[in-house]
């Protein structure tokens, strides 16, 4: 007899991933120029919930050293990302939110199997999380996972998988994340 787990989901997680200096060379510019721009999103998520998500094509260039440093890490994987469109900046207020959502009904782009949509989240604070919803009812592993927030923690995800941002709690403080959405590579 043996066992086997069938049609898992893969899941990549880098502590420490990324250069603090590029991190807050990006976070400030987009904090500096999101905090002058009318078109914010606020409250959509919470009282305090604020994104650039609207104007996100305006900081995507910013990026492009993040995405390259991310595809150094994937390379002993064999496995690469392109960036699908400009990246955009979330924070989330002590009582805000985000309600369970998919970034892509389908994930798979490559009859080859070889090229899948994903989703990126980076942490820019230590406190929060992001949960995941098991797409398998019949799994053996629980409904839900989650994924603490961890200052440059980076998660890789299939796009259709659901998740979500649940209110974290914490009196006076900001959890920030990047998101992005991109095409992974395998073999690469």
């Amino acid at each position: 007899m043996f066992t086997e787990d069938m049609f898992p989901s893969r899941f990549f997680t880098f502590d420490a991933a990324m250069n603090h200096e590029e991190l807050m060379k990006v976070l400030n510019t987009i904090k500096k120029d999101t905090d002058n721009l009318a078109g914010v999103e606020r409250g959509s998520n919470g009282p305090t919930y604020k994104s650039n998500y609207t104007q996100k094509e305006l900081h995507g260039e910013l990026f492009n050293p993040i995405i390259k440093h991310l595809n150094k890490l994937l390379f002993e994987n064999r496995v690469s990302v392109e960036v699908e469109e400009a990246p955009w900046y979330a924070e989330y207020g002590e009582y805000d939110f985000h309600e369970p959502h998919i970034h892509h009904a389908s994930c798979i782009i490559s009859e080859k199997g070889n090229s899948f949509r994903y989703s990126g989240i980076i942490c820019l604070s230590d406190f929060g999380e992001t949960s995941f919803i098991n797409p398998n009812t019949s799994s053996f592993v629980g409904s839900i996972m989650t994924i603490p927030s961890a200052y440059n923690r980076v998660i890789l995800f299939p796009s259709n998988i659901h998740h979500y941002v649940a209110p974290h709690g914490v009196r006076n403080k900001v959890r920030a994340v990047f998101s992005f959405n991109c095409i992974l590579k395998m073999g690469t």
